[in-house]
């Protein structure tokens, strides 16, 4: 919410309300983080295990044919062409211009939640000039 605050209106319990949804939706947003984070470590570890076991497998298999003395040609490889890849164009974004509410203040960013309530902008209390900065 893109507020600033007369000293009067500093212990309202409008503000605390908006402080401790504010407060909730980020903790919610960390604790999703983390499941995913600790899902995404799990598979990637399984993955590493089953491509030692092969490899292990590759070494035996060289050191048995190695054994029997039997010299054979190196077959000289071909080289491969790389293919260049096409840049993409980037595509300018358009800056959004800044919404202006009814007392004529300005929002910091437009998703900013003034938007929502509008209402309180306008009641004693509230004062929002153009610097407005998020709570």
């Amino acid at each position: 919410m893109c507020i600033r605050l007369h000293t009067a209106a500093c212990g309202s319990s409008i503000v605390q309300y908006f402080l401790k949804v504010r407060k909730k939706e980020r903790d919610e947003r960390e604790k999703k983080k983390k499941k995913k984070k600790k899902k995404k470590k799990k598979k990637k570890k399984k993955k590493k295990k089953k491509k030692k076991k092969k490899m292990k497998k590759k070494r035996r298999r060289r050191r048995r044919r190695k054994g029997k003395g039997k010299e054979k040609k190196k077959k000289k490889k071909k080289k491969k062409k790389k293919k260049k890849k096409k840049k993409k164009k980037k595509k300018k974004k358009k800056k959004k211009k800044r919404q202006f509410l009814k007392s004529g203040s300005r929002l910091c960013h437009s998703t900013c939640q003034i938007q929502k309530t509008s209402t309180l902008t306008v009641t004693e209390g509230w004062h929002l000039d153009r610097r407005a900065t998020c709570l």
